[in-house]
Formats: structure tokens, sequence, C-alpha cells
């Protein structure tokens, strides 16, 4: 048993002697691994030493053998301009330039420094172009940007609602022809544009002024009126009224005046000719013919008041009294009526009645006192009696005076007035 123990140290002790020189060994060859491959510790290794990308290098028969470090390994190629440097499994370290940007009008190049882009910006107020379709006049700004002034397009009317920019330019869009608008004028109607964006109206006509409208003022396009103030004088034209006044609405009004009837009549009361008027001013023509055979043309009017008629004789009437022959330019010229009788052509006055009163038109003629000349001639051409100035009454009394001269001429006015 004894025995057994003590051969088991010694198994123990070995083991653990054997594990130290293992260990030694171990640290030497990675503390003096570079002076072995130098040749420090192997005289005959005269390879270059490793680097990051050589991992190792054994001399041989025919040089040096070398093992390469794997493809992406990080190194550094010790170039200060390059980024990114990895061997590239071959043994070498390699970097790369780094890709700078393309140059623009406001950053004109770049320059690597320390394997950056370091960009070199073009002056203040260099030409440029922002992209932006709503600017115009871009600059660059000095640190490499761009920018422009806002395009303001014209204000907006009526006739063109909105703009468009096409390319720095302000487009305008045009209502189409006729479109309804307003021009802001007063004295226009009927606006409509005209579709290249023009607003155009129609010149507004306003009537004369007449009756209670003094004038006409012309607003949003329409004729305002502006009348005479109440109770103005005015004619309504119509001529059954009276008193015509503007009212407040600038009309004319007057107030009816009732009708008025007229009636005519002959020396003997016969009824010759009626009229009826019914407004002020009104005037009517009657033609008076009495039995007897006399005929006259009257004139009637109404006073403007409609409380007064006025009778005048008028044409085709040549007397003032109704007369028998119109032809005759003596109204007192005799002449034989139906009955046979003489009588001077325009002698009976017309006498008319209004409201029952009886009245007479002017009789300027009174032909029993009128004197013509009168001459009495008997058959033979003898003057038997002749006066330059005499009435009918004394010429006919004197015709009477001779009648033993049986084929006798009496004349007075140059009319023959025997009977």
């Amino acid at each position: 048993m004894l025995h057994d123990h003590r051969a088991k140290q010694l198994i123990l002790v070995f083991s653990l002697a054997m594990a130290m020189v293992g260990a030694t060994s171990a640290c030497l060859d990675e503390t003096e691994m570079a002076a072995e491959q130098s040749g420090s510790l192997n005289p005959t290794n005269t390879c270059p030493l490793p680097r990051v990308c050589i991992i190792q290098q054994e001399s041989a028969e025919q040089g040096c053998t070398e093992t390469y470090a794997p493809h992406g390994t990080v190194c550094d190629d010790g170039d200060p301009n390059t980024a990114g440097d990895a061997c590239n499994g071959q043994g070498l370290c390699q970097g790369s330039s780094p890709t700078c940007p393309a140059p623009s009008k406001c950053i004109s190049t770049y320059q690597n420094v320390g394997s950056k882009c370091m960009p070199v910006f073009a002056g203040p107020d260099a030409v440029c172009d922002d992209g932006n379709p709503s600017t115009m006049n871009d600059r660059c700004d000095g640190n490499g940007g761009c920018s422009g002034d806002s395009i303001q397009c014209p204000a907006t009317t009526d006739c063109t609602p909105s703009y468009t920019l096409i390319g720095g330019i302000c487009v305008p869009k045009h209502l189409p022809l006729g479109a309804p608008c307003s021009d802001g004028l007063e004295h226009t109607a009927a606006d409509s544009c005209n579709g290249a964006g023009v607003c155009l109206g129609q010149p507004t006509e306003c009537p004369e002024p007449e009756g209670c409208i003094i004038a006409y003022g012309i607003e949003a396009g329409q004729c305002i009126p502006h009348n005479k103030p109440k109770g103005a004088t005015c004619s309504d034209g119509d001529p059954s009224t009276m008193d015509d006044v503007c009212n407040a609405q600038g009309k004319c009004q007057g107030t009816p005046c009732g009708s008025t009837p007229v009636l005519f009549a002959n020396g003997a009361n016969e009824q010759t000719g009626h009229a009826t008027l019914s407004g002020p001013g009104e005037s009517k023509f009657v033609v008076l013919e009495s039995l007897a055979g006399r005929v006259a043309w009257v004139k009637a009017t109404l006073s403007m008041a409609c409380d007064e008629v006025s009778i005048e004789l008028s044409t085709p009437s040549s007397h003032p009294n109704m007369c028998f022959n119109h032809a005759l330019d003596d109204p007192c010229k005799p002449v034989a009526t139906s009955d046979g009788h003489l009588s001077y052509n325009c002698m009976s006055p017309i006498h008319w009645f209004l409201d029952g009163e009886k009245l007479m038109l002017p009789n300027p003629y009174d032909c029993g006192a009128s004197l013509r000349p009168c001459a009495i001639i008997d058959g033979a051409g003898k003057e038997l009696y002749a006066d330059g100035a005499v009435g009918l009454g004394t010429c006919e009394a004197q015709c009477a005076a001779f009648p033993e001269h049986i084929n006798r001429t009496c004349e007075w006015a140059e009319t023959n007035i025997k009977p």
C-alpha cells in the first residue's frame, strides 16, 4: 500500500514538471517568434519582418515564403488622403480616395483633405439656379447655397382669377368672353370679360329729363332720377285734368275737372249744335246750321281752370254771324231767304247756353245801320234815284216810290232789291 502511494506521488511530480516545461516552451514561441524569424534566434531566417497584411515569412530553399492576412483585414496604407484601408489578400494594404460630389454653380470644386471632401464655394452673388420655379434672380450665398427672390404675380381680377408660374413667368388664366364681371365704373352696365382679362361695360344712356324729373344720376349702371320738389307745377299731358303738380315720387298728377256742355241756338232759339268740353284748355269745333239755312263754324274752348268757356268763329266762317252765303265779301249784302224775303247775308247772332245762362257771340256788324250806294233805274236805263250812302230800308222805299216803272231796277250795295 505504501509502495503504491509513493509511486502515485512520483507520477504527479513528473506530470507537473512536464507541464511547466511545456509552458515555458510556449512562452518562448510567442515572445521570440520575431527574433527567431529575423535570425536573431534563427540566424538562417533572413526574410523581412512581417507586416499587418503579411503575417509570417519563412526562409525556404527558393526564398521567403509569405503568409498573407485575409482580404479585408483593416490596415493603414500610410496615405492621409485615402480612406477605408484594408488588406487585399495578397499582402498589400490599399486605401481608396474619397468620391466627392460633382461641383455645382455654388460649389466650384472639392479638395481631398484628410480623406474628406472639402468644398470650395463660389463667391456671393454668383448666378445659379435654386430649382424653384417660383423664384427669380437666383444667386449663391457664398456657403454653397443657392436662393432666389420669390416671384410676385400681378393681383387677380374678375376676369383673371389666377396665374400659373411657368419657367419663372406668370401665365394668366383668363375667363372666357362674355363672363360677368364689374369694371368698377358707376356709369356703365352689363359689364363682361373680353376674353383677354379686361372687364368692359356698356355706357349707361339716361333719358332726357322732363316733367317732374330735373336730371338723372348714374349709380351701379342704373339711371337714378332727381325729382322736382313735391308740389312743383308740371303738365301730366292729360287734357281732362287741371292744377297739375309733382308728387313725392316724381310723377305729375292733375285734378280731373268735370265736363262742361255747351248748347248753341239761333235768334229763334232753334238748336243748331252742341259740344261737351271735359279738360282744361280743351277746344272743340262745332258746325252750326239754322233752319233758315245759315251756317257757321264755331270753336269752343274751356279755360285752364275749367271755369270759363270762350267762343269764337273759326275758318271756314268768314263773318262773325251765321251767314247765308260765305262766298260774299260783304256780310251786309242783301240775300233772298227761303221765304222769298230779303235779308242781310250775316245778320242773325248766335246764342249759346252755358250752365243755363244765355250768351251771344260778339256782333261787330250792324247791317241795319250800314250805308251803301242806292240807285233806281228805269227800263230804258234812265236813273230815277241815286244816293251814295243810304240804308237798305231807305233804298227799298225809293224803289217802291216808282211803281209806274214796271221794268225798273233797284240796286243797293250792287244788288237788285226789287221785290
